[in-house]
């Protein structure tokens, strides 16, 4: 299975949030957190995958964040300041015991997240010729 497969699989889990409502309870948003969590890392890590077959060797040995980096100057993606967010709360996920942590990343994840990662979808596939 390439990264893209695995993104766009944690993609569609993360799509399910669309089919419950607050309020959540405790394992629902936990849930809900981890699933954004997980598809931040296959989107990054299909990212990395696309960028080195396409040539950018730079991208061969690439954090996350160099990889948000190239992708933008690639441009495969086209918000690198809310990829670098989502970067950056995707820590959060083990602070989701907190009520308003768990609120604040769910409302993310619905609002500016979500449509990002769906872009990126969006994007590959026209890349790849899906």
């Amino acid at each position: 299975m390439t990264k893209f497969e695995n993104f766009n699989k944690t993609l569609r889990n993360l799509e399910e949030m669309n089919r419950v409502n607050p309020p959540y309870d405790v394992v629902v948003t936990a849930g809900l957190c981890s699933l954004f969590a997980q598809c931040f890392e296959q989107a990054w890590r299909a990212m990395k995958e696309y960028l080195t077959q396409k040539g950018w060797k730079e991208a061969e040995t690439a954090s996350p964040r160099q990889t948000l980096k190239i992708a933008s100057e690639a441009g495969l993606i086209r918000d690198e300041a809310n990829w670098l967010k989502a970067m950056k709360d995707r820590s959060l996920e083990l602070y989701v015991f907190r009520q308003e942590v768990a609120d604040t990343l769910i409302a993310d994840t619905c609002n500016i997240f979500l449509p990002l990662f769906r872009d990126l979808r969006e994007e590959l596939e026209k890349r790849y010729g899906n």
